[in-house]
């Protein structure tokens, strides 16, 4: 077995973690040290943008080389880093919510993701994988969710980048636009942070919005939010169940639906297990470091693989997809915020 392990077989694969490392190390300290929070840019974002920037700046000799590390960045770290989001809820964060937090959220996410199912085939073209996984992202949690997603849905890289790119966007209109009309209405604390954590696509932009609104507001949107995230594990099992197995270009391989994915399985587990193993805070924030910089890695891996041009042909249809989602997200937290 060890002499199948070469320089030759390693060094690429090397050079292609190290490299995502980098960037991500970078992404992480740019953010924590120079980025204000009141910008809503989180590492993922910053590293899916240089992963695109180098992608059209590194010679092509350079990119194949560190292919082998970077398809492990996309894939292995990104399951892992999934899994391990789990330690940021769990499941007595549910009981603190309320029935009514409960209710609006479930119906938020699954009319969210229906929509997306219904309104991107029939009004726009789209086809049903990429519907969905711009409907879960913006249901749930953005980026992570999507990335979680694609993989059930064995959605091509276009398909997953197009989605991204239109979550980050709308995502931080509603981040900059729904505090302040907040403050303009005149709304109560408490609707608000529901209504901010039942609709905002990103974990740091629901943290942003809250904080612009009212410190007071944080508990109670990420209480919200944390539960969205919780319902990942139902959507990507209800998903499993109704998408037969396909290959990239959505021909059909079989009819039975796919083993469900060992990351989802594995993220109930830590949702489960941790609260009990009684970790100290500096354990449990290092862990949570570490997840950060998984995902951090795998979104600059993604970037990587990004082809602009293709993005921006596609882009009309998913952008307005997007659009759609956001008004429809808008009028949920009107709801839920008791305007």
């Amino acid at each position: 077995m060890l002499s199948r392990i070469s320089p030759a077989r390693i060094q690429p694969f090397l050079s292609g973690s190290a490299l995502a490392l980098l960037v991500a190390l970078l992404s992480l300290w740019l953010v924590s040290a120079w980025i204000p929070a009141s910008a809503g840019i989180t590492p993922l974002h910053l590293s899916l943008i240089a992963g695109c920037v180098l992608a059209h700046s590194l010679p092509a000799s350079w990119q194949s080389h560190c292919a082998a590390g970077l398809g492990w960045s996309r894939q292995t770290l990104l399951r892992l880093g999934i899994a391990l989001y789990g330690l940021q809820v769990s499941w007595s964060d549910l009981a603190a919510l309320g029935p009514a937090t409960l209710r609006d959220t479930i119906l938020v996410v699954f009319s969210t993701i229906g929509l997306a199912a219904w309104a991107g085939p029939r009004l726009l073209g789209l086809n049903r994988r990429e519907s969905l996984l711009i409907g879960v992202g913006n249901g749930i949690c953005g980026a992570a969710a999507i990335m979680a997603a694609s993989d059930t849905l064995r959605a091509r890289q276009q398909e997953t980048q197009a989605a991204v790119a239109g979550v980050m966007i709308f995502g931080t209109l509603s981040m900059l636009l729904y505090p302040y009309l907040a403050s303009l209405l005149h709304l109560s604390l408490h609707g608000t942070a529901r209504a901010l954590g039942g609709t905002i696509q990103e974990v740091a932009q629901v943290l942003v919005a809250a904080r612009q609104f009212d410190a007071d507001a944080l508990p109670a949107a990420i209480g919200s939010k944390m539960f969205r995230v919780i319902l990942l594990t139902p959507v990507i099992l209800l998903l499993n169940r109704s998408t037969p197995v396909s290959d990239a270009d959505g021909a059909r391989t079989q009819s039975r639906p796919a083993a469900v994915p060992w990351f989802i399985l594995a993220f109930i587990a830590v949702i489960t297990i941790h609260p009990f193993l009684q970790l100290s805070a500096g354990t449990h924030t290092a862990l949570i470091k570490a997840d950060q910089l998984m995902l951090t890695m795998a979104m600059f891996a993604l970037g990587m693989q990004m082809q602009i041009p293709a993005l921006i042909r596609g882009s009309r249809r998913t952008l307005g997809l997007g659009a759609i989602l956001w008004v429809w997200l808008t009028i949920c937290a009107a709801l839920i915020a008791g305007i």
